[in-house]
């Protein structure tokens, strides 16, 4: 029998932090097993059976047994009726009394006064002592109190004015508990438990225990929105952040609260919510809504470990404002929560300037939806600090979208770029995401020049933006793996940051898959090679000005000797001759004569191997200037590091590509079709309605790549449409710079005749601003 009560000990014993009602279970269940042990120990064990087992409280207040008065000083006339309320921890008893004192002085002050004393209560932590002119006993609201609060045991009545006071008098039978065994279905009962009537909880014959909703203000640390004693989340903050240690569990249940201010936090405050849900679809379980046109709703500012998460935040006014400001805070962490409506931006992050970095934050699993024209999804702005950082925060699960024109992430320094030369912006990642916003303007990744170092996206999708990327001059590190880079209206991404931007992105560009990878047998995958700077399109290997490409060692270069299209192309960048020896078979550009040399095999001087026909501007060799074939090396094979040609015949090398530019000054004139000048024209701002210069085409070929830039953007969506025209009509390629800077069309194109008169009109909207603009195409 005791190695039985020992395991129902053992197994009703509560672990720390449970809930409360669950705590209470487990007590009477030890009571149980205490008595059972105890008739265990005096070897006389009985059964107890019963309908129910009634706990009265055994520590309710009991009133005072007697209490005597008299008078000090010099009597009087007057008759009062003392009384004397007992105050435990539970409440307070019924006033004991009266206790009459006649004789009392009518005025009673410090010489002449009342004196009370009593013999202590049961249970009783304090005494109040209350005062009537009658023999009624005092009940509910009264101004009636001598003194409260006294944990003597006897006072002096020194006043004739009395205090207000409340008989809140406690009944015992409201803490009562009561435990019955009912049925609750077939061959199935449960224990039910019971306070002044109402049921606090359920242990089912199936071992399924159900305690109570909770509703308490403060449950084992938790701060609850109650409803009652916390009615708004900020009563339920403030709260925790005045508790002992500062900070705490901050609890939410379903319902939607409005806040139209800026909440007030504080180190430590985890602010948990009931579930974010899609709240602009069904009805979320916790919903914040908010009339915010300005300023922040959370604001992070210096604090750390602050935790918010499961929770829907809704605009509902007209926009404006930010859901959630981590101004200079560190180890938070935002996860599972819904923004929606007309934000100005949804997380912007940025350092506290002169005081604190923004490091070591963590937001996961947030969706971003119906922003406002130009907004953000998330925004890293530097300020102007100098020394602050916004370093080693993670972005997880970042979806839904910008505004319309705006973006998915940028990278700012509103207070001016690169102080020092420095980044401040460093080492972030996003991770499994969507960046977009909507076609018709924005950016999914967009960096300002010289803000960020080591910026890592992976598994992102970047999608149904105007623009997929933007980097500017001076970031480094920008490495997007395993992305999706689709349905953007530019795919290709614009990256200015140079040969030592270090720019990598793989996945898919507009469904080119980007290789860039050594295969499990070492094959090294690439699209294309630079070496040094320049870009590369795919299957092309670009050298810098002036280099050559060389083998190392004894080895050769070799090329496929049956493929015609091996030259296709081949640039020659002008520079002085190289020294000419047996077997030395190099080709360059002659920056005096313009023309493609080689040396002679024998180890002669040059020759000029373009008969009477200049390399172009651009020292690319195309057919045009391989007037006779190309000298053969000797025996067909590569020769101190220069490629081979055929052994025999002739080389087919393809056309070449010219390259058109031109450009206008100023702004452009509003409400007008015009045209953009070409060199040597006689009005080159952006306000010639007509062209007297059209350029000639040398030769046919096909136009493409109409690429626009302007220096300022234009007034209007209508603003700026750029049209390639051929002697006088436009042909297929155009597009709108609109309120962007710049605009492209790689995907029409016009056939051209030798000849043909090319000129690039554009027409403005009213008070136009666009201003200062190039435009380029090629024809091949």
């Amino acid at each position: 029998m005791k190695q039985i009560l020992r395991a129902v000990l053992r197994a009703v014993a509560c672990p720390r932090g449970k809930l409360a009602s669950r705590r209470v279970l487990c007590g009477c269940l030890l009571l149980f097993a205490s008595i059972a042990w105890g008739q265990v120990n005096n070897q006389t064990a009985t059964d107890y059976i019963a309908k129910r087992l009634v706990f009265p409280l055994i520590d309710a207040p009991q009133s005072v047994p007697s209490a005597s008065v008299s008078v000090n000083g010099n009597p009087g006339p007057a008759t009062y009726f003392y009384w004397i309320v007992s105050q435990s921890l539970a409440g307070a008893s019924s006033p004991a009394g009266p206790f009459m004192l006649s004789g009392a002085p009518n005025a009673l002050s410090g010489s002449n006064f009342d004196q009370i004393s009593w013999q202590s209560a049961s249970n009783a932590i304090s005494y109040d002592v209350l005062r009537t002119t009658t023999p009624f006993m005092p009940a509910g609201a009264c101004n009636c109190a001598v003194a409260t609060g006294i944990t003597g045991n006897s006072v002096n009545d020194q006043s004739n004015s009395v205090n207000a006071y409340t008989v809140r008098e406690l009944d015992p039978s409201t803490l009562q508990f009561v435990i019955t065994n009912e049925s609750s279905g077939a061959a199935v009962s449960r224990l039910v438990f019971r306070v002044n009537g109402a049921s606090i909880g359920t242990w089912s014959s199936t071992g399924v225990f159900t305690p109570i909703s909770l509703t308490g203000p403060k449950i084992n640390g938790f701060f609850y929105v109650d409803g009652v004693t916390y009615t708004t989340i900020q009563q339920a903050i403030t709260a925790a952040c005045a508790a002992t240690p500062a900070g705490g569990t901050v609890y939410v249940p379903p319902g939607t609260y409005p806040q139209n201010s800026q909440f007030t936090l504080c180190n430590d405050i985890y602010l948990i919510g009931a579930g974010r849900s899609t709240c602009d679809s069904v009805t979320a379980p916790t919903t914040i809504t908010t009339t915010l046109t300005t300023g922040d709703l959370f604001n992070v500012t210096s604090l750390s470990h602050v935790h918010i998460s499961g929770i829907c935040v809704k605009n509902i006014g007209t926009g404006g404002g930010v859901p959630l400001h981590v101004v200079g805070g560190l180890f938070g962490m935002y996860q599972d929560l819904y923004f929606s409506g007309p934000w100005a931006n949804g997380i912007v992050v940025s350092p506290n300037v002169g005081n604190n970095s923004a490091i070591w934050n963590t937001f996961r699993n947030i969706h971003h939806t119906g922003y406002q024209t130009g907004a953000a999804m998330v925004v890293l702005d530097a300020l102007n600090t100098t020394s602050q950082v916004i370093n080693n925060n993670r972005f997880e699960l970042m979806t839904g979208q910008g505004g319309a024109t705006g973006f998915g992430v940028k990278l700012q320094a509103t207070g001016g770029a690169c102080p020092g030369g420095n980044t401040f912006i460093n080492e972030n990642n996003f991770s499994g995401g969507q960046d977009s916003t909507s076609l018709g303007g924005g950016t999914g990744v967009s960096a300002d020049n010289c803000t960020f170092r080591n910026l890592w996206m992976d598994t992102q999708t970047i999608e149904a933006n105007n623009l997929s990327i933007s980097i500017g001059t001076g970031n480094t590190g920008f490495n997007c793996q395993a992305c999706e880079i689709s349905a953007n209206t530019t795919n290709i991404p614009v990256d200015n940051s140079g040969a030592t931007g270090r720019t990598v992105i793989t996945g898919n560009i507009g469904g080119t898959p980007q290789k860039f990878a050594v295969a499990a047998d070492g094959t090294v995958r690439l699209n294309g090679i630079v070496i040094g700077n320049g870009t590369a399109s795919p299957g092309n290997i670009v050298l810098p000005s002036g280099q050559q490409m060389l083998p190392s060692g004894t080895g050769t270069i070799q090329f496929d000797n049956t493929d015609t299209q091996f030259l296709k192309p081949i640039f020659f960048p002008e520079g002085a001759a190289p020294t000419c020896s047996a077997g030395n078979d190099n080709l360059w550009g002659d920056s005096a004569a313009h023309r493609l040399k080689m040396c002679n095999n024998n180890g002669t001087p040059a020759q000029v191997v373009a008969s009477g026909a200049d390399i172009n501007t651009s020292d690319q060799v195309t057919a045009t200037h391989l007037a006779a074939p190309l000298p053969t090396a000797q025996g067909g094979t590569a020769q101190n590091s220069t490629a081979v040609f055929p052994a025999s015949g002739t080389v087919a090398v393809t056309s070449g590509t010219m390259r058109f530019y031109t450009g206008c000054s100023g702004t452009a004139t509003a409400l007008a079709t015009l045209a953009m000048p070409w060199p040597g024209s006689a009005l080159t701002t952006c306000a010639n309605v007509s062209s007297n210069i059209q350029v000639p085409l040398t030769t046919a070929g096909t136009a493409k790549n109409l690429r626009v830039r302007c220096g300022t953007a234009g007034a209007a969506a209508g603003s700026g449409v750029f049209t390639l025209q051929q002697n006088g009509a436009n042909t297929a390629l155009t597009c709108t710079v609109g309120t962007g800077t710049t605009c492209s069309d790689t995907t029409h194109t016009a056939a051209l005749s030798a000849g043909d008169l090319m000129l690039i009109g554009f027409t403005t909207q009213a008070a136009e601003t666009l201003a200062n603009c190039s435009a380029s195409f090629e024809v091949q």
